[in-house]
């Protein structure tokens, strides 16, 4: 199948995951041995160049990006997706060339909930913030680092937290003293 870099990377979103993400030089063979196997030159890959992220909005290391001999060169400025080859180099071209494409197919989701307590209102940015931090240290020390990434989720209000109420000040009572249905 070959399409244009967006509409592979709505495909891959829609079926899959998302495009390929070459976080080593592991994932980076296992592509170039599939583009062999199957006698391609190049596939999208999920790189793009909105200040250099996976198309997952993942921060990329770009050390890690293995490139052919003179790339990125963004030529006439409208190269600004990236293509894998069977050599494991990288070249940038334009997001508008027909080609196949390399879909994701695992992401591991972790979540997490956390309880922050406090008797006065939150600064939900410093407490994000705060929480980073402290994440970003625990990934680093298991080089997790750069091949992870963080989100938060918003709820319906627009905020990030929610405030719980304390059951302190709630009578219980059983069902029974509940009284009868009305209809």
């Amino acid at each position: 199948m070959v399409m244009n870099w967006t509409d592979a990377q709505i495909y891959c979103r829609t079926h899959y995951v998302d495009l390929a993400t070459i976080t080593d030089d592991t994932e980076n063979m296992h592509i170039a041995n599939i583009l062999s196997d199957m006698s391609l030159s190049y596939v999208w890959i999920g790189l793009h160049k909105n200040l250099w992220l996976w198309s997952d909005e993942s921060s990329v290391l770009l050390s890690s990006v293995k490139w052919e001999y003179g790339q990125p060169d963004n030529v006439k400025g409208i190269e600004d997706c990236v293509k894998a080859s069977t050599e494991g180099l990288m070249a940038d071209d334009s997001c508008s060339t027909p080609l196949p494409f390399y879909c994701r197919e695992h992401r591991k989701i972790q979540r997490v909930r956390f309880t922050v307590k406090s008797d006065g209102d939150l600064d939900e940015s410093a407490v994000m913030e705060a929480i980073e931090k402290k994440i970003k240290e625990i990934l680093s020390d298991q080089d997790m680092k750069f091949r992870s990434s963080i989100k938060w989720s918003v709820q319906p209000d627009g905020e990030i937290f929610q405030q719980q109420k304390t059951q302190e000040n709630t009578q219980e009572k059983p069902c029974e003293e509940l009284g009868p249905m009305k209809r």
